[in-house]
């Protein structure tokens, strides 16, 4: 850059000097000077705006278009060779082996736009085109990896599904965590009745793995108006659900004091705080913000957590 500038300012100051020579006709030596120099003068500015445009070439070649949803989406399909066709945006019909499947982005994208992370899109992808899921009748393989799954009443497929109403807005459900292809499944009710195991045991099991999930957590404390908060960081898939776990007092009580308060507005988002702070009404646009805009929603509601109980007591009202 400084040799281009100094290019620049080279073409500059000839056309400052040649101009000032111009309006000095009495100068007669001055401008005998010039008319020699001038052909110097004109090779060193024009060199310069060629260098300049040398330099400047690259750059535009250089430029990269930002990756989208819809794009990384795209790809991975053309990567497998599958058929697409894009019907409108984030709406699409895929050809796998003799099916048409129709596939809204609506819900990745979300998260795509929320995190940047284009693994999630291509974990989207490599969901459609797996085989279907098949869930192993041996109880032996599948108890450790099931766990109980925080979601949305509304949440579609969840009426099939072995359910325990936790909240007004919010249930449990037993789900499956495949780790190969790194997806959830929620079990219907006639999977885990062909486990032929009781449902006390197979809920008794879930929590349990979710007590060993939550041991693994970190909680990160930060203060917002001089108050703290924790935040739950982990890669487990779904921190909502570790609300259901004992194990948060270990975590928090020291921090935050024990029972403390909860809000889950969407899977992968989970704010706690002292139930002594001022922070419940503060939080509320952030909570239904997280709550409007989360691929996998699961309400607005605060919750108190205590020894044995999860309460949900209030809902912040949708704006």
């Amino acid at each position: 850059m400084i040799f281009l500038r100094f290019q620049g300012l080279i073409g500059c100051h000839y056309c400052v000097m040649l101009g000032w020579a111009m309006r000095m006709p009495n100068h007669q030596f001055f401008r005998e000077d010039m008319n020699l120099l001038k052909p110097l003068l004109t090779f060193i500015a024009a060199a310069s705006f060629v260098v300049a445009a040398g330099f400047s070439a690259p750059a535009t070649a250089q430029t990269q278009e930002v990756p989208t949803t819809e794009s990384i989406f795209e790809s991975e399909l053309q990567q497998r060779g599958i058929p697409f066709s894009k019907l409108e945006p984030y709406l699409y019909d895929v050809r796998i082996k003799r099916n048409t499947v129709r596939v809204s982005l609506s819900n990745i994208h979300k998260t795509f736009a929320r995190d940047g992370n284009a693994e999630s899109v291509k974990q989207f992808v490599a969901s459609i085109v797996r085989p279907a899921f098949v869930l192993s009748t041996d109880w032996d393989k599948v108890k450790e990896h099931i766990f109980v799954n925080v979601m949305a009443m509304e949440t579609k497929g969840v009426n099939s599904a072995m359910v325990k109403r936790l909240s007004r807005h919010a249930v449990g459900v037993i789900a499956y965590y495949d780790q190969i292809t790194n997806m959830v499944h929620i079990l219907s009710a006639g999977e885990i009745k062909s486990l032929n195991v009781p449902a006390e045991i197979i809920w008794k099991t879930a929590i349990e793995n979710l007590e060993k999930i939550a041991k693994s957590i970190n909680i990160n404390f930060s203060e917002v108006n001089g108050q703290k908060l924790g935040i739950i960081e982990t890669r487990s898939v779904n921190k909502a659900s570790l609300i259901l776990t004992q194990e948060l007092k270990s975590k928090v009580e020291k921090e935050l004091g024990w029972p403390v308060y909860a809000v889950a507005p969407a899977n992968d988002f989970v704010y706690l705080f002292s139930k002594k702070s001022d922070l419940m009404n503060l939080l509320s646009g952030t909570v239904v913000k997280e709550y409007q805009q989360a691929a996998n929603p699961i309400s607005t509601e605060v919750w108190e957590l205590s020894d044995n109980k999860q309460l949900a007591f209030k809902a912040f009202a949708l704006r």
